[in-house]
């Protein structure tokens, strides 16, 4: 947006949308504690700053911070109702996380760890539904990842410098 329109309103505009759905989500996703409850936990969420810090600036952190609320809201529904579209949001939006921010890897490896632990604690599911989940999460993980360390290097091989290129 910067360098398009040469002003930081479309950044600025973008953040406040990402943070006005994360205000909500957080508080559809702790709704069923109560409303009371669910209103308390997201004004002292809030309160700390998280969703105003970098409101102006264009740095990835807002969309950090969406993928990563996404997937905790994801889970927990998930953990509550067993609603396999919750599993998804979780599972895709850890992955959004990561490609957005290498950083975020330890979030990536204790999300998957903890949908593999919902899906086994989980009563309602069947082995075979079991099994399925975790099937899902391990092929997918491994195609993804895959996928995205070839693409990024050959995109340093094809677009990148000499050093990129590993030239010895």
């Amino acid at each position: 947006g910067t360098f398009i329109f040469d002003s930081l309103i479309p950044i600025t505009i973008l953040n406040s949308i990402l943070s006005i759905i994360q205000v909500n989500l957080i508080y559809l996703t702790f709704k069923y504690k109560g409303k009371n409850l669910s209103l308390i936990i997201t004004i002292l969420i809030m309160l700390g700053g998280f969703f105003y810090i970098h409101i102006n600036s264009f740095y990835e952190t807002h969309l950090v911070l969406f993928f990563i609320i996404l997937s905790i809201c994801g889970l927990v529904n998930f953990k509550n109702t067993g609603k396999n579209y919750f599993f998804y949001l979780s599972f895709f939006s850890l992955f959004g996380g990561f490609f957005t921010r290498f950083d975020t890897f330890f979030i990536l490896i204790l999300g998957l760890i903890s949908l593999i632990l919902v899906v086994l604690k989980r009563k309602e599911f069947n082995n075979k539904e079991k099994r399925f989940y975790i099937f899902f999460l391990f092929s997918c993980s491994l195609i993804i990842t895959l996928f995205w360390a070839f693409y990024k290097s050959f995109f340093l091989y094809m677009v990148g410098t000499e050093a990129d290129r590993g030239k010895k």
